[in-house]
C-alpha cells in the first residue's frame, strides 16, 4: 500500500466514519460543524454558512427564513468552501453528501469549489444513504476510497450484528 491519502471531511457522519475506519490521523480537513471524535476540532476549517446567513442567525425576525428560502430558490446552498484552505490542503479524498443543502455544504458546492482548483482533482465520495443498509454501502465506498476496505468489513459486520440483536429483543416487545 501507498502512502495514505489525505482526507477532507465535510460533514460529520463522514469524519466519524473515517474514524471508525482508522483514518482519523489522514484527516487534513473538516467542516466547520465537524467535532467528533476529539482533536479534530484542531483540523483547518474549510466550510461555513454564507455570510448572508451568518448576518441574520440571531435575528428574532423573519430574516433568517427569508434568507434562506432566498438563497434555496437561487439554488444555492447555506454554506460555502473555503477554496484557497481546500487547495492548501490538497486533498486525495474529499467525503461530502448529496442529501440536503441546508444540513450540511452539498456536492454541488464541492464540485465548483473543486473547478477553481488546479489539478489533480481529489476524489469524491458522496453519502447517499437514505436507510442503514445504504449506511453500510456508504461506509464500503469511503473505505475503498481511503484504503481501509478490511477495517471497513469488520465495522459493517459489528453493525449489522448490533442491529440484529436489536431486531431479536425487538421482536418480543410490545
Amino acid at each position: 500500500m501507498g502512502r495514505q491519502p489525505r482526507i477532507v471531511t465535510l460533514l460529520p457522519a463522514a469524519t466519524e466514519i473515517v474514524a471508525a475506519l482508522g483514518r482519523v490521523e489522514a484527516i487534513v480537513g473538516r467542516s466547520h460543524e465537524c467535532d467528533y471524535p476529539p482533536g479534530v476540532e484542531r483540523l483547518l476549517v474549510i466550510t461555513k454558512l454564507r455570510s448572508q446567513v451568518s448576518a441574520v442567525l440571531h435575528d428574532r425576525g423573519g430574516a433568517i427564513h427569508a434568507t434562506l428560502t432566498g438563497l434555496l430558490e437561487q439554488a444555492l446552498s447555506i454554506y460555502e468552501v473555503d477554496v484557497k484552505a481546500l487547495a492548501q490542503l490538497a486533498p486525495d479524498v474529499i467525503v461530502t453528501q448529496a442529501q440536503c443543502a441546508v444540513c450540511a455544504i452539498d456536492i454541488d458546492s464541492v464540485v465548483e469549489a473543486l473547478s477553481e482548483i488546479a489539478t489533480p482533482r481529489p476524489r469524491l465520495v458522496s453519502m447517499t444513504a437514505t436507510s442503514l443498509a445504504g449506511l453500510l454501502e456508504d461506509i464500503g465506498r469511503i473505505a475503498e476510497a481511503i484504503q481501509s476496505e478490511h477495517a471497513a468489513a469488520t465495522l459493517c459486520e459489528s453493525i449489522s450484528q448490533r442491529m440484529q440483536g436489536v431486531t431479536r429483543r425487538a421482536a418480543h416487545a410490545p
